[in-house]
């Protein structure tokens, strides 16, 4: 036996497990389901899962939140990286949804990049969910709510956009049934500049971890926060099902500021600044990004 033939046989081997590898893994991965919002309220068709998989224990879902407003092409751009960049480097352990909340000008542009990129078409190991929603119909009711709370603060060169987030809970809990809330509080906010770079797989753990350093409240349930971050909010973690709290720690905050200033600041203020105000003085509500 020559040495090329011993070669040709290894490498020949090589390829048979390669192959056999390629199957059983697509035996155990689930069709992409591609969440479809039309151009006013959320929407959705799915494509079924893969059967293999139905009889598994359920697994734990990373939830992604994305925000956008306007359709300006290199920003729409910019969140086609984001995009594209968190589900090479979806969680291999645990399904993924990613929540775009958009104003009409940006669901429609981001409605049709997905639309170009062809997800329906895709297969991934776990299950993707992508969900569109339209708040155009929010928006004013939004920014009426910052008026009235927070006079002459509101920054106008972010626009509404920067303030999404805030109001994310709003949107969200409206189609995720209540059995599925537990994993919504550590869904992940992320800006579109951000660019993921490595696996997700253990950014769930990490941060259910910073949530165990909290310890326990007094009825010994886990002690979620409200956000988990390092003061930037560009990347944090958000307890979707209680972030509806923070509104009515920012007043108490304001009203107290107000009090010791003799009346409100004309501080222009973005959502970061207000995340911090609430920070310094209800610090007990919120997690550090470990």
């Amino acid at each position: 036996e020559t040495l090329s033939s011993r070669y040709t046989k290894k490498y020949q081997s090589i390829a048979c497990f390669a192959v056999l590898a390629l199957i059983f893994a697509t035996l155990n991965f689930n069709y992409a389901i591609w969440i479809n919002a039309g151009h006013r309220d959320t929407s959705c068709f799915e494509i079924p899962g893969n059967e293999v998989l139905k009889t598994e224990p359920k697994q734990h879902t990373l939830h992604l939140i994305q925000c956008l407003s306007g359709n300006e092409t290199g920003f729409i751009d910019e969140w086609e990286v984001n995009l594209k960049s968190a589900i090479v480097n979806a969680p291999l352990d645990a399904d993924m949804h990613i929540h775009i909340i958009a104003d009409a000008k940006a669901s429609i542009a981001v409605n049709e990049r997905l639309l170009a990129a062809k997800l329906s078409e895709a297969v991934w190991r776990n299950k993707l969910s992508i969900t569109i929603s339209n708040i155009e119909s929010q928006k004013e009711a939004w920014m009426h709510h910052l008026g009235s709370l927070l006079p002459n603060q509101f920054d106008t060169r972010i626009g509404i956009g920067g303030y999404l987030r805030l109001f994310s809970y709003e949107v969200i809990l409206k189609y995720i049934p209540r059995s599925e809330w537990e994993d919504l509080k550590t869904a992940v906010y992320m800006d579109t500049d951000v660019v993921v770079i490595s696996g997700l797989n253990s950014l769930l753990s990490s941060l259910m971890n910073a949530v165990y350093a909290r310890g326990r409240n007094e009825k010994g349930e886990v002690n979620y926060p409200l956000w988990i971050w390092g003061k930037n909010s560009g990347f944090m973690g958000m307890n979707i099902v209680d972030f509806h709290e923070f509104w009515g720690l920012l007043r108490n905050v304001l009203m107290n500021e107000a009090e010791v200033l003799g009346g409100s600041k004309d501080k222009v203020r973005s959502d970061q600044s207000f995340l911090g105000l609430v920070q310094e003085q209800y610090s007990e509500k919120v997690g550090d990004m470990p």
